[in-house]
């Protein structure tokens, strides 16, 4: 009887299964040697391999994994070269009647850029917070910076903030997404 199980594909770096996320797309197309960007990482293949699966992982994971690649190939890399954080889709313009701007009071406010671009951008938490499909107490803890927030958090935010103000957000002007990072904010203060 004929072998009817579906053929996974094989990548040619070190005969791992290939799966569809960025960070494995990256670990093919760049050659990296796993060995060594494990070693880097200090982590084993088995604890690796959930990453390159897709798993959601926290910013500081995040930050880890792209700080010992860049270590291991020899140069700074882009997050968004190894994780989705949802900012290739094109920033919409804000839906109508979707928030009010005025300035917002009675609140504490934190000194962090995510608080900075809610002020500026006079965007009240609870809004954003329910545009991303996040509670108010999460959405309170990255904004306050004391939670390393899931790569899948960021990017609900990425895309609520790009969505409520229209301007392409980068997630290197909110979140310290680890060394080597050298992005220019594409939008200024005053617009």
């Amino acid at each position: 009887m004929p072998d009817r199980s579906p053929k996974r594909e094989v990548s040619p770096v070190t005969q791992l299964k290939a799966y569809p996320t960025r960070l494995d797309r990256f670990r093919i197309t760049s050659g990296i040697d796993l060995p060594r960007w494990l070693d880097a990482l200090g982590m084993t293949r088995a604890g690796f391999t959930p990453l390159r699966a897709g798993r959601d992982v926290t910013l500081e994971t995040a930050a880890r994994v792209v700080r010992a690649a860049g270590r291991v190939l020899g140069r700074a890399l882009q997050p968004s070269e190894l994780f989705d954080f949802g900012e290739d889709t094109p920033p919409g313009a804000p839906e109508p009647g979707r928030h009010e701007r005025r300035r917002h009071t009675g609140r504490e406010n934190y000194d962090t850029p995510l608080e900075r671009l809610l002020e500026r951008e006079e965007l009240r938490p609870a809004l954003v917070a329910r545009q991303a499909g996040i509670t108010r107490q999460a959405f309170l803890s990255v904004r306050a910076g004391r939670a390393s927030p899931r790569v899948s958090t960021i990017r609900k935010v990425i895309a609520a903030l790009r969505q409520l103000t229209g301007k392409p957000i980068r997630v290197s002007n909110l979140f310290d997404a680890g060394d080597g990072i050298e992005e220019e904010i594409p939008w200024s203060e005053t617009e």
